[in-house]
């Protein structure tokens, strides 16, 4: 068993990952690891079983290995180089293929595992495929191996078919022959333009020996000559000096190994130098080999150039799509973000505008209550107006007493019951009717009477607004006197005598259209209001001064304001 162990620091990326390769023998394997920047690489005998072995010493060195490259040797594996028509060719390939290798293998082709590719060649022409067969029963004893070691297998290969991998990147020769040796046995890799044309195996332990092989070779393919020889593996350098290759026109060299690859060849063990390149060439070759004889159904799977073009080309649509609506929700939030700007600059603005409103909204609402109020009160000064206008010259008024539903009126009249046709002629009263019977004094009767609204609380439509002032006759009938509400404190309401006709001291004036006396004042608010009692305001005027004739007392009126409106009453058409 022979072990080597080096760095490997050249390497790119994509082996930073384990990767092993295993070269099976005839009766022993070569396994080689590299994993990161190291190399492990040794070879076991059968003496134990390939699989149990590999499995100890992956273990023992402590690899961390899940998946292996198999190269099998190119002995024994059957290389030919088979012709179609292109017709045949566009049928059934694998159908053409099998029937054509019965030809050149000593296995039927249930026994068989085979793989091919195309070959480059003239357009229109016959179709030339290489292809690669061995027993079915190699393969399955590599994988056997790898079952037992719990590796999992990725390809199947022949060996010396890998070793293209190992050249360094560069222009390469037209026509170049490689031979590498393992032991006694020599393997012959014609490469056109550095791709696999043909291998063969041949046994050539002396120079002249292999010069005549390479020139069969050559012949095989159908060169005049070729441009390269490489040899590497087991003794290469005696085989590179001998002059017997050299005669042969074209001096034999070694390999041009990638720099990744230089600094693990001197490492390997002398005795086992071909089996380890091979090994390594197994570890590091294509992920996807022209020439993989492992079963379709345990191959991994891989993503075709189709696959790859169709989900780069969506990859791109993605990130595109992405892109686009992140460059459009950029630009929203810019916009956002200026109109947050000039929403700040105008927020000052804004709120002196809804302070504005609120202000409004509150005056309309207080309007709306006193415009409410105005159409639920009383207006009693165009009704005492009319009233006054209407009582006779004879009459006094004591009380009156006013609500929504309608008035109660009390007095003094020479013929009281020649008042109730005239209120009911009045616009304001309807349904006039005394509310106890008329007692007769010494020269006036005594009434007391109660009439409707005719027209509500408010009034005809020609009387005024709430609160208007009533202007009373002054001088002659029919001449408008001012009322102006008495000071506070200043006692009774006296009415004033007409031109020509002084009331004596302490007696009362009469009221009536032909008079020009001011009639009963109600006093404002501020004095001679009683307190409100359910909703209804009471206006007083004082009484007369004591010793005062009943018949001669000042009149008292009083208003009632309640919120509710009487029944209205019949309207007659005078």
């Amino acid at each position: 068993m022979a072990t080597g162990r080096s760095p490997l620091t050249a390497l790119p990326a994509r082996v930073r990952r384990p990767r092993a390769g295993v070269f099976v023998d005839d009766r022993s394997l070569a396994c080689a690891v590299v994993t990161g920047d190291s190399l492990v690489y040794f070879r076991h005998g059968a003496d134990e079983g390939l699989g149990a072995g590999l499995k100890s010493e992956i273990e023992g060195r402590q690899l961390d290995v899940r998946r292996a490259r198999v190269g099998l040797r190119r002995a024994r594996v059957i290389v030919k180089a088979i012709e179609l028509p292109a017709a045949s060719a566009r049928g059934d390939l694998a159908q053409m293929v099998g029937f054509e290798l019965e030809r050149h293998v000593p296995f039927s082709p249930d026994e068989m595992a085979w793989a091919l590719c195309p070959l480059p060649g003239p357009k229109g022409g016959a179709v030339t495929f290489l292809v690669a067969a061995c027993e079915r029963r190699a393969v399955d004893q590599s994988l056997k191996a790898l079952d037992e070691a719990r590796l999992r297998p990725l390809s199947v290969t022949v060996a010396s078919h890998d070793l293209p991998g190992l050249l360094a990147r560069g222009p390469r020769p037209a026509r170049t022959l490689w031979a590498h040796r393992v032991g006694a046995t020599t393997d012959l890799i014609v490469l056109q333009q550095g791709r696999l044309r043909l291998s063969r195996t041949v046994t050539a332990a002396e120079p002249a020996a292999l010069a005549a092989e390479a020139a069969a070779t050559a012949a095989i393919v159908r060169w005049p000559a070729y441009d390269a020889l490489w040899i590497s593996g087991d003794d290469a350098p005696r085989f590179l000096d001998a002059p017997e290759i050299s005669a042969a026109g074209v001096a034999p060299t070694a390999p041009p190994w990638a720099p990744r690859v230089s600094p693990l060849l001197v490492t390997l063990p002398a005795p086992d130098t071909g089996a380890g390149i091979l090994a390594l060439a197994v570890a590091l070759g294509s992920r996807r080999p022209d020439l993989d004889l492992l079963p379709h159904e345990i191959r991994p799977r891989r993503l075709s150039a189709g696959y790859a073009l169709t989900a780069g080309t969506a990859a791109i649509a993605l990130v595109l799509a992405i892109a686009l609506f992140a460059v459009g929700a950029r630009r929203e939030q810019r916009y956002l973000d200026r109109l947050s700007s000039a929403i700040r600059v105008l927020d000052a603005d804004v709120r002196s505008v809804e302070q504005i409103r609120s202000e409004i909204a509150t005056k309309k609402r207080l309007l709306s209550t006193i415009s409410a109020a105005e159409r639920g009160s009383l207006r009693p000064l165009p009704f005492l107006r009319e009233l006054t206008e209407t009582v006779p010259a004879d009459a006094w008024i004591s009380s009156l007493s006013a609500d929504l539903r309608g008035v109660e009126i009390s007095g003094q009249a020479g013929a009281a019951n020649q008042l109730i046709p005239l209120l009911e002629a009045t616009t304001w009263l309807d349904r006039v009717e005394f509310t106890s019977p008329v007692t007769r004094g010494r020269d006036k009767e005594q009434f007391r009477l109660k009439a409707a609204w005719e027209v509500g609380p408010h009034g005809p439509a020609q009387s005024g607004p709430v609160g208007a002032t009533a202007e009373l006759p002054r001088g002659t009938a029919g001449s408008p006197a001012p009322v102006a509400p008495p000071a506070p404190g200043s006692g009774p309401v006296r009415p004033r005598a007409a031109p020509g006709a002084p009331p004596a001291p302490g007696a009362a004036v009469p009221v009536g259209p032909g008079n020009a006396q001011v009639p009963p004042q109600v006093a404002p608010q501020t004095e001679g209001f009683a307190p409100v009692r359910d909703g209804a305001v009471e206006q007083q005027v004082a009484p007369a001064p004591e010793g005062q004739r009943e018949s001669e007392s000042q009149p008292t009126v009083q208003t009632h304001e309640r919120r509710s409106w009487g029944s209205k009453g019949r309207s007659r058409g005078n």
